[in-house]
């Protein structure tokens, strides 16, 4: 994470904070005018990241260089313009996202999708590996390339030049891209942007921000043209705008050479474009509210606190600024986080954070909120009870041990980040340089970083975080949102009447919590090897313990210092009784917020706090895991955790609850939008309607108990065969010794073998399957599905990956088809076959549109599959399926994560092996004929489902 502290931490905290925030919002604060495109690290007392190489052409183009490698061999290429929708007039909303399509529609050197066509032949995919994105204030071009060797790498450069000064945006271009850009706007208007941009009215009054949403409004989107897009292309792709940033495996003195060679006579005509006027917040005056009203919501909350914090250059004062803000919050969320761990929780989540935005001074407007999901209570009830924490925060100092407990959980991160350092991810750091630059912050080492934290936070006082507190919630708020399902009842004023109710109670000093040691340290004489085998040609070992448990163990260094495990037991969904839903979340949770029987699970996490350890507990068609990941130093407490709940799970109530409640509210937002809709009933109906494989509803949960949920789980976790797998940075006979001390000293275990599946527990459905759904959304949303059977990956294991490369040639043709003819923004090809049942797969299309554009699609997807059936696939079409799928895998194929899921269950079933060994080849030597020959088995016949989603209110 080598970005500055305040940046890292304004994004995490709006993902924490669970508010529908438009895309862009999880952006750090871009410059508000040109004097800020600089390098803040010039002049700075932080020091950068000298790994990175940085330089300006004469035309005013900066660049930044890195040599990564991970994965192997790749690079990737960032141009960021500093130009987003806050540089459009009101003539021109949603034009700046508009060029960013433009780009891939033609240029000077390249014919339309001729830039996507030839990336795809370089190994890299339309969307995973080609993209861009448009917020607020910048507009950001990605290519991922899977080779970094000097001529893949000069043509990625090269294709990225054309974005620059050289693309053609055509009449015929602009408007067969226009239905492609109403799709997307179509798929993001949902009831969380609605509510984010009503949000953003109210607490940013007086801003240009609210009335500039990146995607635009549609009778602008509807009626621009190429003059228009040309015009403001001009203005802004310009070179002293741009930062151009490639990260990979190369030699930095040769790419800077090309891309001296490439861009040096980059010139725009005409003027530069002027900056826009950001505007000022509104600061005065009596509370404010607002209300976002749609049936989907549950309640929710947000007080919030706003301010004018001045832009002050990056620099080590200004880093503890934003530690000593971190660790606060870091208090104060865990005393929520308490609270709503608690029996009858007065609210299911909260917790504060803070955002900013530019304004006309170059200066932040900064919002400082208190953000609750009220779960099965009303707002204003949760709301009092987050805000009695905060407030107590304000007007008492925390006790040490919670200080001490808030450095030792930032001071983990920061550690683990500084050793994972050392081998940093390609793509990740090519945008972590591009976000630092945005956001005006200096790109650091993160060694570098954790020795300026660690010098601040140990001075940090509780004094130091209570004072932080009161600066930036001691003050009245200054406006009140929530989201609720019908109107607040009285409107605005009766909502500030419930704020300042709650603001009159008193508050106390809060508890001290005492922490509780972690008690999980021994559990029994450590394990002895009865079995060691070595697969050489994957560099496995396999290992059996005297007490019958498996361990799959290999050291691949890709993620410094990162250990991923997984720990499996027979069982799984097709254990559980027939023709009933499995609340699968309830399961889950009832287990682990359940906590152990020794420590509740708030004891659990004061114990964990420091450590860099998480697991979840998942339920697959065959088998119960614990998968997790852990820094190297902490695999041993990551085991005992694992194994103590194998030994000791307490089974505690409240965790059921709470997902009881989480999942009413995912209910009733089951028909905000078309997507929604065909979620909730695709696993039931590509099951042939068997329940165990759909998605409980809240009846279906009702009647489950913490009881019911011990009496399935405990029996497996005490008694089944248990299969270890350890992947990542650590030596072998390290990760042997842990096991052998946690799972590998339980007692004996039976032999592992495969979880028996009869006949019938998974089937596709035996019969053509017609269903028209309908959603709560708007009226030209639309939605179809369709799916055909298809094998499982198992015993033809070849076959299954021949089928795999014709859904890649199917979702190529496809997304070229229809996005050429402006039917859609997206199209999802899917291939899922089945490893745990021979008959069982399908492969699947998904296409959003406008109601009456579904027959035009459904005829093109099925004239397309047939066409493949038939055997036409030329040449060209297949390698551009081909190469991003072989690419893909080999990246997967050198990852601690893909192993970890990989080798899984390979001592239960040896055949894994041989699968695993073919992977690659299998994709770069399937022949055309193969290809042809399963699309054939797949796409003989019209699909087998076929599901619409349809607006419940039709258009008119």
């Amino acid at each position: 994470m080598p970005v500055s502290f305040r940046l890292a931490v304004a994004a995490a905290l709006i993902i924490a904070l669970g508010w529908a925030a438009p895309q862009t919002a999880a952006r750090a604060p871009a410059p508000a005018a040109k004097k800020f495109l600089t390098w803040a690290h010039e002049g700075s007392d932080l020091k950068p990241d000298a790994r990175v190489r940085y330089g300006q052409l004469p035309n005013g183009m900066r660049y930044a260089l890195m040599r990564t490698n991970r994965p192997e061999n790749h690079a990737s290429i960032r141009l960021r313009i500093d130009a987003g929708s806050l540089h459009e007039t009101e003539a021109e909303l949603g034009l700046a996202h508009y060029l960013e399509h433009m780009a891939f529609q033609g240029s000077k050197n390249l014919t339309r999708n001729e830039l996507v066509a030839t990336l795809q032949r370089l190994g890299a995919a339309f969307g995973a590996d080609t993209n861009a994105y448009t917020s607020f204030d910048e507009t950001v071009y990605q290519l991922n390339l899977p080779k970094a060797d000097p001529a893949t790498l000069n043509q990625g450069i090269a294709l990225i030049r054309e974005v620059a000064d050289r693309l053609t945006i055509t009449p015929e271009a602009v408007t067969a891209e226009r239905g492609v850009i109403l799709s997307e706007e179509r798929v993001r208007d949902t009831p969380g942007l609605r509510s984010a941009r009503k949000l953003y009215a109210l607490a940013y009054a007086g801003m240009l921000a609210p009335e500039r949403f990146p995607i635009g409004k549609t009778e602008v989107l509807k009626r621009l043209d190429a003059a228009a897009i040309r015009a403001f292309y001009e203005r802004y792709y310009r070179p002293e705008r741009a930062l151009l940033v490639v990260t990979g495996a190369f030699e930095l003195d040769a790419v800077e050479t090309e891309l001296k060679a490439k861009f040096s006579d980059w010139q725009q005509p005409g003027s530069e474009g002027p900056e826009p006027a950001y505007g000022m917040p509104r600061l005065g005056g009596p509370l404010r509210a607002d209300n976002a009203v749609d049936p989907s919501f549950t309640d929710s909350v947000a007080l919030s606190w706003m301010a004018v914090e001045p832009h002050v250059p990056a620099s080590r004062a200004e880093e503890m600024v934003s530690v000593k803000q971190a660790l606060a919050f870091q208090i104060v969320n865990t005393r929520l986080a308490r609270l709503a761990q608690s029996a009858n929780p007065p609210f299911a989540s909260a917790s504060v954070g803070c955002t900013f935005e530019d304004i006309q001074s170059g200066d932040y407007a900064r919002r400082c909120s208190l953000n609750v999901s009220a779960g099965k209570n009303p707002w204003g009830t949760s709301l009092a009870a987050a805000e009695q924490v905060l407030r107590q925060a304000v007007a008492y100092p925390p006790d040490a041990g919670e200080v001490a407990r808030a450095k030792r959980v930032w001071r983990a991160g920061w550690e683990t980040a500084a050793r994972t350092a050392e081998n940093p991810d390609t793509a990740g750091s090519a945008d972590g340089i591009v976000s630092s630059f945005s956001g005006r912050g200096v790109f650091m080492h993160p060694k570098d970083y954790l020795d300026t934290f660690n010098a601040g936070v140990e001075a940090a006082t509780a004094a130091d975080l209570h004072a932080v507190l009161r600066d930036l919630f001691g003050t009245k708020p200054h406006h009140v949102f929530a989201q609720t399902p019908v109107p607040v009842t009285g409107g605005p004023k009766a909502m500030v009447r419930t704020v300042n109710a709650a603001m009159a109670r008193p508050v106390t000093a809060p508890a001290i919590i005492a922490e509780k040691n972690f008690p999980y340290t021994d559990f029994g004489t450590a394990g002895t090897i009865a079995a060691r085998t070595e697969l050489k040609d994957l560099g496995v070992t396999q290992v059996t313990f005297a007490n019958g448990v498996r361990l799959n163990l290999l050291p691949i260094f890709d993620e410094k210092n990162i250990v991923r495990t997984a720990v499996r037991l027979p069982g799984g969904m097709v254990t559980f009784p027939k023709g009933q839903p499995v609340f699968e979340s309830g399961y889950t949770a009832g287990l682990l917020t359940g906590g152990l029987g020794k420590l509740t699970v708030d004891e659990y996490r004061d114990a964990a706090a420091g450590k860099t350890s998480s697991f979840n507990f998942d339920i697959s068609t065959a088998d119960y895991q614990f998968r997790g990941v852990a820094a190297r130093q902490d695999l041993l407490f990551h085991l005992q955790s694992i194994t103590a709940y194998l030994t000791d799970a307490a089974y505690r109530p409240e965790g059921l609850a709470r997902a009881k409640v989480n999942l009413d509210t995912s209910y009733k937002a089951r028909s905000a939008t078309a997507g929604n809709a065909l979620a909730w009933m695709l696993g039931k109906v590509l099951a042939n309607e068997e329940p165990r494989w759909g998605t409980a509803t809240p009846d279906d949960a009702r009647g489950l108990t913490i009881e019911a949920i011990k009496t399935r789980l405990q029996p497996a976790l005490a008694n089944s065969a248990v299969e270890v797998t350890v992947t990542g940075d650590i030596p072998i006979e390290e990760a042997v010794d842990a096991v052998a001390k946690t799972l590998g000293a339980l007692p004996a275990r039976p032999a592992l073998t495969p979880t028996t599946i009869a006949t019938g527990e998974l089937v596709f459905p035996t019969e053509r399957r017609a269903l028209t759904l309908t959603h709560d959304g708007r009226a030209d949303q639309a939605l179809i599905f369709v799916a055909w059977p298809a094998r499982g990956i198992f015993p033809d294991v070849r076959e299954s990956r021949a089928t795999a490369l014709a859904q890649e040639v199917l979702q190529v043709a496809l997304t070229e088809s229809l996005r050429d003819r402006g039917l859609t923004y997206g199209v999802n090809v899917n291939h899922a076959p089945s490893s745990d049942v021979s008959t069982y797969g399908y492969v699947s299309v998904q296409v959003e549109a406008k109601p009456q554009d579904l027959d035009t699609i459904l005829t093109l997807i099925t004239g397309q599959a047939s066409t493949i059936a038939k055997g036409e696939v030329p040449d060209d079409l297949l390698k551009r399926a081909r190469e991003p799928a072989i690419a893909a895998r080999e990246a997967q194929s050198k990852t601690s994560a893909y192993w970890s899921g990989a080798l899984s269950d390979t001592q239960a079933r040896p055949e894994m092996i041989a699968a695993i060994r073919t992977r690659i080849e299998d994709f770069k030597t399937v022949t055309r004929d193969e290809v042809i020959k399963a699309a054939g088995q797949v796409f003989s016949g019209p699909p087998r489902v076929e599901i619409r989603v349809l607006p419940a209110k039709p258009a008119g």
